[in-house]
């Protein structure tokens, strides 16, 4: 579908063509004008993006190349082709295998906080699309894994799994700020240090000063009082 040549503006153009083609499919099946046997691989993968392009909007192009780069060319269609045909009711035991999966897994814990629920429940296209409205209550990315994956083989992860690895998160974030708080503490701590030190050091020296201009008879003996006492 999308070569990793073509730049942002082409990319997203290229998306929206095939969206507008899957949705035309995708209008196509719901007047029974065509059928799930009328479909080509081609045909789910169009029908992949334009299920895809209801979830992710603008976003959606970025989202392919970055596929693209989990995955490869071949891993992005294959997934789209897998979305197409699940989503449109044609094939719901299709599945991307888990060496297809390996290479989207790094980017959806990238993306799944950052992406929280993935949509408003009032506006999605939830209704339409019953797939998505498992993924309503979930980071969109680890629903779409799972609901691509052979047998739900992620449901474990999102059951056990994501809640664990959640918890290591807000315990490594806990963590980073603690030192972050202390380390800004002994830094302040070791400023006003040196600070004193460096005061310290001026004042023993104009006293040092003071004492050789006495030593010297250049003040007398009150001058030098005064002067010592403004010094301390």
């Amino acid at each position: 579908m999308m070569t990793q040549s073509l730049d942002g503006a082409i990319a997203g153009d290229h998306t929206k063509k095939e969206e507008a083609e899957g949705k035309e499919i995708w209008e196509k099946l719901q007047a029974k004008t065509l059928t799930c046997a009328d479909l080509s691989e081609e045909d789910y993968e169009v029908l992949g993006e334009y299920f895809m392009g209801q979830m992710l909007g603008e976003s959606h192009s970025a989202m392919n190349q970055m596929m693209i780069q989990m995955m490869g060319e071949e891993g992005e269609e294959k997934m789209h082709a897998v979305l197409g045909k699940r989503s449109s009711g044609c094939e719901t035991g299709a599945a991307l295998l888990p060496k297809e999966i390996s290479g989207f897994m790094p980017m959806m814990q990238m993306l799944s906080p950052l992406l929280g629920g993935g949509f408003d429940a009032g506006s999605s296209p939830s209704g339409n699309f019953p797939f998505m409205q498992g993924m309503m209550g979930k980071g969109w990315g680890w629903s779409l894994l799972n609901y691509l994956s052979p047998m739900g083989f992620l449901t474990p992860l999102m059951n056990w799994g994501m809640p664990f690895g959640i918890w290591w998160g807000i315990v490594f974030m806990l963590l980073w700020w603690v030192l972050v708080i202390v380390g800004f503490i002994v830094l302040v701590r070791w400023v006003a240090k040196k600070n004193r030190t460096q005061e310290h050091h001026v004042e023993k020296s104009a006293l040092d000063i003071l004492q050789e201009r006495y030593a010297k008879g250049e003040i007398n003996k009150q001058e030098f009082e005064e002067k010592r006492k403004d010094l301390s």
